[in-house]
């Protein structure tokens, strides 16, 4: 199977940005198993408890985002946003940050009821899965604050 020019060019942010996702889930995941976090089983307790903490507080922020929008909604400057296509890729990005921080939240917990060394994968897949959902929500931040300051 053939992948043609045309499809790699229109689809090469797209790509390289799940390349990037999958690269620092990859490197979590062996940082974390290979750490001295692997050696006691109170750390990895404590550190899924810290990273449940943590991406059920970001999981919040997001879903104010979201609210925040949801109360603009109707203005004119976000109306022709709409006609233009920006907010469909905004709401996209914060969506993005809440599947990701919401699977960290998941596989934080999960980690509760595995055995010792799955624990420690799941946690470096949580650690992972916070920081991809951090950086998306954060360039959803981003896009937000520009469109506060205009309205």
């Amino acid at each position: 199977m053939t992948v043609s020019k045309a499809y790699l060019e229109t689809h090469q942010r797209t790509l390289l940005s799940i390349a990037l996702k999958l690269a620092v889930l990859s490197i979590c995941i062996v940082g974390v198993y290979k750490s001295p976090l692997a050696d006691t089983s109170n750390d990895i307790y404590g550190s899924a408890s810290a990273l449940a903490t943590s991406s059920a507080t970001l999981l919040g922020f997001v879903i104010a985002a979201s609210a925040a929008i949801i109360t603009v909604i109707d203005k004119p400057f976000l109306s022709n946003l709409r006609k233009t296509g920006h907010i469909n890729h905004l709401w996209d990005t914060i969506t993005q940050s809440a599947i990701w921080i919401g699977l960290s939240f998941i596989l934080s917990l999960l980690s509760f009821f595995l055995p010792e060394k799955a624990a420690i994968i799941s946690i470096g897949g949580s650690f992972g899965c916070i920081i991809v959902g951090f950086v998306s929500f954060g360039d959803a931040s981003r896009k937000l604050l520009k469109i506060f300051q205009r309205l």
